[in-house]
C-alpha cells in the first residue's frame, strides 16, 4: 500500500513540476511583453533636447510635408516619421533620435540646434502645470476632451497635447484657452 501512495505522490510531484514550468514560461512571456509595451510607450516621449532638435532642424520639412497637422504634438511627430523618406538629413536624424516607427540612421547623433531660427518661427506653447491641465480639461474644454480625447490619460501634458492636435475641431472657448498659452 505504501508503494501505491509513493507512486501517486511521485506522479503528482511530476505533474506539478510540468505545470509549474509551463506557468513559469507563461509568466515570463507576459513579463517580457509588458516590458516591451512600457519601453515602447517610454520611447515615444521625446526629451526637451530632442524636441529642440526637431524644432530647429525640421521646420521646413514640417511645412512641406505636414502643414495640415497641428505642430508640437504626437500627431506632428507621427507625420514626420511617416514622411521620413523625404526629410532633409538633419531632420531625419533628429526624428530618428526619438525612435518609434523610424529607425535611427547608422552612426547618427542628435544634431546641435541651428544657430539662427527663421524669422517666421512661431513661439513654442508654454506648458501647463498639472493643476492647470486638469482645470482646463474640466472647465473650458470638458466637452471637447470627452469628444476627441476620451481615451487619453491626463497628466504629463497628454490631455493638452491631444486637445491641441484637434484644435481645428474644438469649441471656440476651448481654442481660446489653448491659444492663450
Amino acid at each position: 500500500m505504501n508503494d501505491d501512495r509513493e507512486a501517486a505522490f511521485q506522479g503528482t510531484i511530476k505533474h506539478l513540476q510540468r505545470s509549474g514550468a509551463a506557468l513559469g514560461a507563461f509568466v515570463a512571456a507576459g513579463m517580457l511583453f509588458l516590458t516591451f509595451l512600457v519601453g515602447t510607450a517610454y520611447a515615444q516621449q521625446p526629451t526637451a533636447a530632442q524636441q529642440n532638435a526637431i524644432k530647429s532642424n525640421c521646420r521646413n520639412d514640417f511645412m512641406a510635408e505636414c502643414s495640415g497637422v497641428q505642430p508640437g504634438g504626437q500627431a506632428a511627430l507621427s507625420c514626420l516619421q511617416q514622411h521620413s523618406s523625404s526629410l532633409s538629413s538633419a531632420c531625419k536624424s533628429a526624428v530618428a533620435a526619438i525612435g518609434g516607427s523610424s529607425a535611427p540612421a547608422a552612426g547618427a547623433t542628435t544634431p546641435a540646434p541651428a544657430a539662427t531660427a527663421p524669422a517666421a518661427a512661431a513661439p513654442a506653447a508654454k506648458a501647463f502645470t498639472p493643476r492647470e491641465e486638469m482645470a482646463i480639461a474640466r472647465q473650458e474644454c470638458g466637452p471637447d476632451f470627452r469628444a476627441f480625447c476620451r481615451s487619453v490619460a491626463l497628466g504629463g501634458g497628454r490631455g493638452i497635447a491631444c486637445l491641441r492636435e484637434n484644435m481645428a475641431r474644438l469649441s471656440p472657448g476651448c481654442q481660446k484657452v489653448l491659444s492663450a498659452r
